[in-house]
């Protein structure tokens, strides 16, 4: 069943810790309606310090 729409949750963990999250449209970040197998990519830069 073809993916029409949703939102992409992206959260990063260091040593269990949580250190950041954000949210994007998932049809930003693709060609939706997204059918099939897909494979999605995301790269950021993270600061080299991030407080608690």
């Amino acid at each position: 069943e073809p993916i029409t729409g949703g939102k992409l949750l992206i959260e990063v963990s260091y040593f269990g810790i949580h250190i950041h999250s954000e949210t994007h449209d998932l049809c930003t970040e693709t060609t939706c309606p997204a059918s099939g197998d897909f494979v999605l990519e995301h790269s950021q830069s993270l600061p080299g310090f991030t407080p608690p």
